[in-house]
């Protein structure tokens, strides 16, 4: 497949299903869509080492969550602010000793007893 059939492809397979009030929204988050799709394509092309878009799109929002806020509070001298970084959001995704979760090779199930009988029962 070329670059645009694959770009094509994963855009149309990998859709982000946001709504939003206002009418630019969709266009916004179909512009984002695509500029990650092209980046999977031509990392696809360049590089030997293949990643998928999911692993793209998770290395896009570890590097935001990594880099955190600037925010500036203005005190009473209009020319003074102090900027303070802020911490990285610990909830988010990390374990217990700072490590950033990661993904693992097989996904596990439930092993609990009482969570598989009641699955059992709705299916």
């Amino acid at each position: 497949m070329g670059g645009i059939e694959s770009h094509v492809w994963l855009v149309e397979k990998h859709t982000i299903r946001i709504r939003g009030k206002k009418w630019y929204w969709t266009i916004i988050t179909q512009i984002v869509h695509m500029a990650v799709a092209n980046t999977c394509v031509i990392h696809n092309m360049v590089n030997a080492e293949k990643k998928s878009i999911k692993e793209i799109r998770r290395h896009i929002a570890i590097a935001y969550l990594k880099k955190g806020n600037t925010v500036q509070i203005q005190i009473s001298i209009p020319s003074y602010t102090i900027s303070s970084r802020m911490k990285e959001i610990d909830t988010v995704r990390r374990d217990g000793v700072g490590h950033i979760i990661s993904k693992r090779e097989k996904q596990r199930r439930c092993k609990c007893k009482i969570v598989r009988e009641n699955l059992l029962h709705f299916a």
